[in-house]
């Protein structure tokens, strides 16, 4: 006869169940039979069943993922109280039970306080793995900034960089709202990204080196998704990188106006001061 076994039910399967799709892993390297279950139809020599601990865990690995062990601590403390309601009961109402239904209860007690033993130690599994996947999903999101800047910003300056991010801050304002509705002839949002202006202001102020290029390659991969964002608008109603890099021309027009207006000014303050002397 052939045997079932549930491979997520092994101690040795490293997979997961999620809520989409199924991810095998198998410690012994066994081979899945299936892309959609972990049953395995034709038994396992290596099959050890795992401890309820690790099943436990297993059962919220999707959720802790990304919401850590909240889930499973409230589930202890769920299982604790109800633990202590029972006990409190046996002492008021056990003088009026048999033997049968005392044993029952403090059984029930036992039970209850062995889950959530149980459930402590998988949240404590969660929060290990959380930490684990943390730290895996930074440096893959590193990774893929990094290889987005070098494809986008390459060549740039610490200066081009900085300048970026601040016409960028500047384009996430009513100003830049009004100035492309007039551009493009209908209201245009520029929502959809967030602007690193605030990673270039704390480099500006950053003397340690090390600090500062860590900032700086964190400014340009931020910079880069936003600039890959606006390559590739959600919609038609959303700003463009070509609007955008119209905008940053503007910015640089205003610059040297500004620029130039204070040279005039600086220039007949100096000369009425001569005049006055």
């Amino acid at each position: 006869m052939t045997k079932y076994v549930d491979c997520e039910k092994c101690t040795h399967f490293t997979g997961r169940n999620g809520w989409a799709r199924v991810e095998w892993g198998c410690a012994k390297g066994h081979a899945s039979e299936s892309m959609v279950t972990l049953i395995r139809t034709d038994g396992c020599r290596d099959h050890r069943a795992a401890p309820r601990d690790t099943l436990i865990f297993r059962r919220f690995k999707s959720e802790v993922s990304f919401h850590g062990a909240d889930g499973l601590k409230g589930r202890q403390a769920q299982a604790r109280r109800i633990a202590t309601g029972l006990q409190k009961s046996l002492s008021e109402f056990g003088d009026l039970m048999d033997g049968d239904q005392v044993k029952a209860g403090r059984d029930a007690v036992a039970a209850l306080n062995r889950l959530a033993d149980d459930i402590e130690r998988a949240a404590r599994m969660a929060i290990a793995y959380k930490a684990r996947e943390d730290q895996r999903r930074e440096i893959e999101q590193q990774r893929v900034g990094d290889e987005l800047a070098t494809r986008l910003l390459a060549g740039w300056s610490e200066a081009e960089v900085i300048e970026c991010a601040q016409h960028l801050a500047a384009f996430d304002t009513y100003d830049a709202t009004r100035w492309l509705a007039s551009r493009r002839g209908n209201t245009l949002t520029c929502d959809g990204f967030c602007t690193p202006n605030d990673i270039a202001v704390r480099m500006n102020r950053e003397r340690d080196g090390r600090q500062r290029a860590a900032l700086h390659a964190e400014l340009r991969r931020k910079l880069a998704t936003v600039l890959d964002t606006l390559d590739r608008p959600p919609g038609p109603s959303y700003a463009t990188r070509a609007d955008f890099e119209a905008w940053r021309q503007l910015m640089r027009h205003r610059r040297a106006a500004n620029a130039s207006v204070a040279a005039v000014l600086s220039t007949a303050a100096a000369a009425a001061r001569g005049d006055q002397s």
